[in-house]
């Protein structure tokens, strides 16, 4: 499946947040595909995420309590550009597929947990 690297960081979130308590009580093979696309899509979040520090590195300096990068408002335009070139990039990802079917009314699932999953069913 094509997803930008905004898709990627998206879902991963949303994942992530969604299924955090880890008591989903899902069938084995739902659950198998929710925790291997959950790894995938972390993995390559992880990867924007440093490249998204290289480039405040790039443009910016550390603030004091060394949490955040500041950036110089002469460099805010080029920054944004490059930030959102990043997102904008395509990556093929190996999504694992739900099968609607195998949804059936036993499973009980939040809407954010349904949201989260939308986009691996098919």
């Amino acid at each position: 499946m094509k997803l930008t690297n905004n898709e990627i960081y998206t879902y991963a979130k949303a994942l992530g947040d969604a299924f955090a308590d880890g008591s989903q009580k899902l069938p084995i093979k739902i659950s198998f595909y929710l925790q291997k696309n959950k790894n995938i899509l972390s993995d390559l979040a992880s990867d924007i995420e440093k490249s998204k520090i290289e480039i405040a590195k790039t443009y910016g300096v550390l603030n004091e309590e060394k949490t955040q990068y500041v950036i110089d408002p002469d460099k805010i335009d080029i920054t944004n550009k490059e930030l959102n070139d990043l997102f904008d990039l395509e990556q093929d990802v190996q999504i694992h597929m739900i099968n609607i079917d195998n949804l059936n009314d036993d499973i009980v699932i939040t809407t954010a947990q349904m949201e989260a999953i939308m986009f691996m069913i098919e």
